[in-house]
C-alpha cells in the first residue's frame, strides 16, 4: 500500500493549480479503491441561504470494470438526500459513513488553513471501509499541498485570487455556464435569488477605486493597503462563493460573476457599489468605486472580454465615477462603438 500511496502523492504534487489538484485526488483514489464515484462539494452562500454545490465528480465507466474513469466538472445543486449528510459532515467536522444495503458512502471534510473548505464523497463497495487509514493519509497530504498551491494562487495582501490564475478560472466558469441547470434549492423564495434564465451568462467585471492615488499621496501606502484590504473583505462578504474574485494589482480588482441575467448582474454590482459608498473607512471616511462589466462568451479571447469591461469602466470614470456600466448596453445605446480586439489568448 505504501507504493500506491507514493504513486498518488507523486501525481498530486505534479499539479500546479488547485483545480487540477482536485482532479488528481479523485482520480487517484478511483484508481486504487473499489469506488463507483468520487465527488467534491463546497458550501455556497451564507447563513440561511447556504447550500452545497458539486464541484467535481469522477465516475467509473460502466464498461471499463475496475479501471478507467471519466472526469467531468459539474456545477450544480446536489440532491437533497445527500445534502443532509454533507451538511452534517461539515457541522461535525469529522468523517461520516452513510451505509445502506445498496450503497456505501464515506463523507470526509477537507480542511485548508484550519477551515473546512470542501467535503469529499466516496461511493463504492463495502470493502472501502478497510481503507479508512489509507484514505485519511491521502487526505492529509492533499490538504497540506492544497494549502501551498492556494498560497501561490492568492494575492499576498488581500487573499483574493491573483492575476496568474485568471485564465484557468475563466475557462472553469465557461464550462460551468454550459452545464449548470439549477442555482438554488427549489423551496427557496429569496427576492435576490440568482435563478438561471435562458439569457443567463457569466460576466467579467473590472472594479477600480476612485481617486485612490490621492489616498496614497495624503495618507501613505500603509493606509492605502488597509483600504484595499477593507474593499477585498467587502467583496468577499457581498459576492457569492461561486463568483471568482481577483486583485489584478494596485487598486484594480476583477470579478467573474456566475451565470445570471444582465439585469441581475447589474443589481448585484449596484448593491456592492452602494455598500462601498456607505461604508465608513478608518481615517479616510468615504471611498467610492467605479465598475464596468461585459458578457463572457466562449468565442472571445480573455483579452477581448477584459478590453470590453475596461471600456465600460472607462466610461464610468468619465461620467461621474461611483457608478456601474455594462458594455453591451452602452453599445446598444450608441454610447460606445464596438471595437475588435486582436491578440493572442495569453493576456499576460
Amino acid at each position: 500500500m505504501n507504493d500506491v500511496l507514493f504513486e498518488i502523492v507523486h501525481k498530486m504534487t505534479q499539479q500546479r493549480d488547485s483545480d487540477s489538484l482536485q482532479r488528481a485526488l479523485l482520480i487517484g483514489l478511483m484508481d486504487v479503491l473499489p469506488l463507483h464515484e468520487a465527488a467534491l462539494y463546497r458550501p455556497v452562500g451564507e447563513g440561511s441561504v447556504m447550500h452545497m454545490e458539486q464541484l467535481l465528480e469522477v465516475k467509473r465507466s460502466p464498461d471499463e470494470g475496475a479501471t478507467g474513469n471519466s472526469c467531468e466538472v459539474i456545477d450544480n445543486i446536489i440532491e437533497l438526500s445527500l445534502a443532509t449528510y454533507v451538511n452534517k459532515c461539515m457541522e461535525q467536522a469529522e468523517l461520516l459513513v452513510d451505509e445502506e444495503p445498496s450503497i456505501y458512502r464515506m463523507l470526509i471534510p477537507l480542511t485548508i488553513d484550519h477551515k473546512i473548505k470542501m467535503v469529499l464523497s466516496l461511493n463504492g463497495e463495502k470493502q472501502v471501509s478497510k481503507s479508512h487509514d489509507f484514505i485519511k493519509n491521502v487526505i492529509k497530504i492533499y490538504e497540506n499541498f492544497s494549502a501551498v498551491l492556494d498560497g501561490s494562487e492568492r494575492d499576498k495582501l488581500t487573499g483574493l485570487f491573483n492575476r496568474r490564475t485568471f485564465d484557468a478560472k475563466l475557462k472553469r466558469m465557461l464550462k460551468a455556464q454550459k452545464t449548470r441547470q439549477h442555482k438554488y434549492i427549489p423551496d427557496q423564495k429569496k427576492s435576490d435569488e440568482r435563478n438561471l434564465s435562458p439569457n443567463a451568462s457569466a460576466w467579467l467585471v473590472i472594479l477600480d477605486v476612485d481617486f485612490f492615488k490621492r489616498v496614497n499621496d495624503r495618507f501613505g501606502h500603509i493606509v492605502g493597503d488597509e483600504i484595499l484590504l477593507e474593499i477585498a473583505q467587502r467583496m468577499t462578504d457581498c459576492f457569492r462563493r461561486a463568483d471568482y474574485l481577483f486583485r489584478f494589482g494596485g487598486e484594480e480588482f476583477v470579478i467573474i460573476l456566475e451565470p445570471i441575467s444582465c439585469e441581475m448582474a447589474k443589481n448585484v454590482l449596484e448593491r456592492f457599489r452602494k455598500t462601498i459608498a456607505d461604508y465608513k473607512f478608518p481615517l479616510i471616511g468615504e471611498i467610492t468605486v467605479s465598475l464596468g462589466f461585459a458578457r463572457i462568451t466562449e468565442n472571445d479571447f480573455p483579452v477581448t472580454i477584459l478590453s470590453r469591461a475596461d471600456e465600460a469602466l472607462y466610461y464610468a470614470k468619465e461620467h461621474g465615477r461611483n457608478c456601474v456600466y455594462n458594455y453591451e448596453q452602452l453599445i446598444d445605446e450608441g454610447k460606445l462603438e464596438k471595437t475588435v480586439v486582436k491578440g493572442s489568448v495569453d493576456i499576460f
